[in-house]
């Protein structure tokens, strides 16, 4: 037992011995400030502990707000929608964010966005683990724009709304439906209203126009022509044919030429179909001949072109085929001038041009001649020849409609007989009874005339003359 004299401050720990019975042990100053010191170590250390747990949060909570942060600066920066018009240029992968980053990916191809069809294409933007959509919005918003066009309907049938649209400007498909369904039974003229909608759902409502009437009538074809061209050289199908119809003013002109090869020599066939509002159609067959190039090709066009000159200074095209055959017929006769001489170079090129240019010939110039302007204008022609103890006299037979007719432009035995558009029976007469043989030819080799000429000419006056014009 330890006992402190002397008035100092006593302290003592009571500890239990092995028995359990408590026991008093007394403690130095400096025991007692030795064990101050640990508790305030231990206090420290757990405020250290504290603080440490304290800053952790702290920075776990920044980081979070930071991280809240970003992403909704991510979020927010990628556009939910964008809304564009069918048939517009798609926007940029920039103009889908509000404002571009480098660090923003754009995972969709936008090739795979179809502009020209109304729908909603998702657009997918990824940051780090982070992605987000941004629709784009294809929508019509701009209504059709039509043209009609009346229509004439045969009475018993019936047409569609789409029959009286002649044009739409949109840039989506469109519907086309009657409002009131128009009164097929009933003759004349009647009002017909057309609802056209998009795919956009835009609408626009026309009115037209529908005959209800009789029509059997089908249109007429004009200007067709035989052509001939040489080997490499183009066709012109279309020029100077029209198409006119008793009620419709449009009438489709449709030209089947799939069958001529314009490399390989021949004849090949073309074939015209016009067809009218209500379904009536006709047909013409034109002739191609398609010709090696010739030695004198060069002359060969040039001659074309003089003849196509002179036949639109006589202003053929817009005649009918008796005028027009006529006004070829009597020009021959009045300008090329005719001299008893025999032409003694058989060339049809080079005899074509003197005659066109106005130079002397015999007969064989006149015919040549005579052969260009009449297959220019779009006729077919045969050169005819007689050989007999007269010597040689040329002359040209001429296809109209179905049939062939003889024409012989040389201006001799002007009161005897003018050969415009002469039969056979009329040659053999002339030969006959007026001029022995002078008209002879093998008629076997050659297409048969009708009994009747097609029209008949007069010279008086030191003119021509249609007979009953």
């Amino acid at each position: 037992m330890c006992v402190i004299i002397g008035g100092m401050n006593s302290n003592y720990n009571m500890q239990r011995g092995p028995s359990g019975q408590e026991r008093r042990t007394y403690m130095t100053g400096a025991d007692i400030q030795a064990k101050k010191a640990a508790m305030r170590r231990r206090k420290k250390n757990r405020r250290n502990r504290q603080r440490l747990i304290l800053l952790g949060m702290v920075v776990l909570l920044i980081a979070f707000i930071t991280a809240i942060v970003v992403l909704i600066k991510f979020y927010s920066n990628v556009k939910s929608s964008v809304t564009v018009e069918v048939g517009d240029p798609l926007p940029p992968v920039e103009d889908l964010m509000e404002n571009p980053s480098d660090s923003i990916k754009c995972l969709t191809d936008l090739v795979t966005v179809d502009q020209e069809t109304v729908g909603d294409y998702d657009v997918v933007f990824q940051w780090g683990i982070f992605k987000k959509t941004c629709t784009i919005h294809v929508r019509d918003t701009v209504a059709p724009v039509v043209k009609t066009k009346d229509v004439v309907c045969p009475k018993g049938s019936t047409v569609g709304p789409a029959d009286f649209i002649e044009s739409v400007d949109d840039r989506t498909p469109v519907a086309v439906s009657f409002v009131t369904a128009p009164d097929f039974s009933r003759d004349g003229v009647q009002d017909v209203q057309l609802l056209v909608e998009d795919q956009g759902g835009n609408q626009v409502t026309v009115t037209c126009k529908m005959e209800v009437c009789d029509d059997f009538e089908a249109p007429v074809i004009s200007g067709t022509k035989n052509i001939t061209v040489y080997v490499g050289e183009t066709a012109t199908y279309r020029k100077d044919v029209t198409v006119t119809d008793n009620r419709d003013p449009n009438p489709v002109l449709k030209i089947d030429s799939s069958s001529v090869n314009l490399d390989v020599p021949g004849e090949y066939k073309v074939i015209y179909t016009a067809t009218d509002s209500v379904g009536n159609s006709s047909t013409a067959e034109i002739t191609v001949s398609v010709q090696e190039k010739p030695e004198n090709y060069d002359d060969v066009l040039k001659l074309n072109q003089k003849a196509d000159d002179l036949l639109e200074q006589l202003g053929v095209k817009d005649m009918n085929d008796l005028n027009k055959l006529f006004t070829i017929f009597r020009w021959v006769r009045k300008n090329v001038p005719w001299y008893g001489g025999r032409v003694t170079q058989h060339d049809k090129v080079a005899q074509a041009l003197k005659g066109l240019a106005g130079n002397t010939g015999d007969c064989f110039t006149d015919a040549a001649t005579c052969e260009i302007l009449l297959q220019r204008a779009g006729f077919e022609t045969k050169f005819m020849e007689r050989k007999n103890n007269l010597g040689l006299h040329y002359w040209v037979m001429v296809k109209v409609g179905d049939n062939w007719y003889h024409m012989d432009p040389a201006p001799i035995y002007l009161r005897q007989f003018v050969c415009f558009l002469g039969t056979d029976k009329q040659l053999k007469w002339f030969s006959t009874d007026m001029r022995p043989g002078y008209y002879d030819h093998d008629y076997s080799q050659y297409p048969a005339t009708p009994d009747e000429p097609y029209a008949e000419v007069k010279y008086e006056n030191e003119d021509y003359h249609l007979v009953g014009e």
